[in-house]
């Protein structure tokens, strides 16, 4: 308990239960990582880059800093310039 306070900064309690419990939280962000990654590969231009790319995978998918919602942005964001960085 000590240990896992000094790690967490919450306090924890064990308790034996006949019931089955919740995954661990390592196999719940991998899920999660995994259906992201899914999900993104749906995304049409991940599609098309991935046509030119075969052998390109997607490692890790990280959140962006522009607001959802702000289809403005994304136009602006998905527009690159010459030497193919974005705007």
């Amino acid at each position: 308990m000590r240990k896992l306070k000094a790690w967490t900064g919450r306090v924890w309690i064990v308790a034996v239960s006949d019931e089955p419990g919740a995954e661990p939280l390592g196999a719940q962000r991998r899920d999660q990582a995994a259906r992201e990654i899914e999900k993104i590969h749906e995304h049409p231009k991940v599609k098309e880059v991935l046509q030119h790319f075969p052998d390109a995978r997607i490692a890790a998918v990280r959140p962006t800093a522009r607001p959802e919602g702000d289809d403005e942005a994304a136009d602006e964001a998905d527009e690159l310039r010459e030497d193919g960085t974005s705007r």
